[in-house]
């Protein structure tokens, strides 16, 4: 069930344009989720778009956002915690410097 409301989720931030979507299974890796995923945007409104597409989708799905991290004016990177999904949304600039694939890759592996 909650791989399929992830699927939306990432549906759902491709539709509006975001970067490179991706996914990670983290089930059983970690305490806090079963799904890690990741996305880019090419502009600070760009982020905002993806944050409103992201709260959106998952309203529809009836998950309402735990928490949200680094949402204001400034901000390049932000993160909302949906329970079972974890969900960050960086500039591309960001996520090229924090690489966090690369912490995640290995639940793929």
């Amino acid at each position: 069930m909650i791989a399929e409301v992830k699927d939306k989720l990432v549906t759902g931030l491709d539709e509006i344009k975001a970067i490179n979507p991706v996914a990670f299974d983290v089930e059983g890796l970690v305490s806090y989720a079963d799904w890690v995923v990741i996305a880019s945007a090419n502009s600070g409104p760009h982020l905002k778009a993806l944050v409103r597409k992201a709260e959106e989708v998952m309203l529809k799905e009836g998950i309402k956002p735990i928490g949200v991290e680094g949402i204001n004016a400034a901000s390049d990177w932000v993160l909302i915690d949906f329970g079972d999904i974890v969900l960050h949304l960086l500039t591309e600039e960001k996520r090229d410097f924090y690489n966090l694939e690369k912490i995640f890759m290995r639940a793929d592996a």
